[in-house]
């Protein structure tokens, strides 16, 4: 399979040819980065609820808590132990 040209930075196709999915790097945990995820989306939705419900500001405020934690996460994590030299399978 190729490269499709609106990825060209993307890597696919594995050392044996094998196809990859590019969701999984295996540089850090997986969890921390469906929490950063998750975040993102909160941040989103928290904008969204801020803008449409001016009097909601405590529901917008908590919807950005998963980024919190997945920043903080991600912050420890790269303090203690770094990157990981190689990836992980998947």
């Amino acid at each position: 399979m190729s490269i499709p040209p609106s990825l060209p930075s993307m890597r696919w196709a594995g050392s044996d040819g094998s196809i990859q999915n590019p969701w999984w790097s295996g540089w850090m945990p997986a969890p921390m980065g469906w929490i950063l995820v998750i975040g993102g989306v909160g941040y989103i939705l928290g904008a969204f609820v801020t803008y449409a419900f001016p009097s909601a500001r405590a529901a917008a405020d908590a919807l950005a808590f998963p980024a919190a934690i997945g920043e903080l996460w991600m912050v420890g994590y790269l303090l203690i132990l770094g990157v990981r030299r190689t990836a992980t399978s998947t």
